[in-house]
């Protein structure tokens, strides 16, 4: 699904505006309500923000990467301190 969020603390790393959601400035209302108006009413970028949030979530911030990005970072510390 296509994600409408403010552009704040770690949420950049996630949607990537233009990309796999719109991100507005905290607290700015009227911005918000011009992207999800802009969401809701236009199927062809529904899609592409969808199927690209898709492929980032599973490619990124999947169980099998994030576990194995985890694993790595352990390793690396563990076996910089023998």
């Amino acid at each position: 699904l296509p994600v409408v969020a403010q552009d704040i603390a770690g949420v950049p790393e996630v949607v990537l505006h233009g990309q796999t959601g719109l991100l507005t400035p905290p607290g700015d209302d009227a911005a918000a309500a011009t992207a999800m108006a802009q969401v809701l009413t236009d199927t062809g970028l529904q899609r592409k923000l969808g199927q690209a949030a898709r492929l980032r979530a599973r490619t990124h911030h999947g169980m099998a990467g994030t576990s194995t990005r985890l694993s790595q970072m352990l390793t690396d510390v563990v076996g910089g301190r023998r």
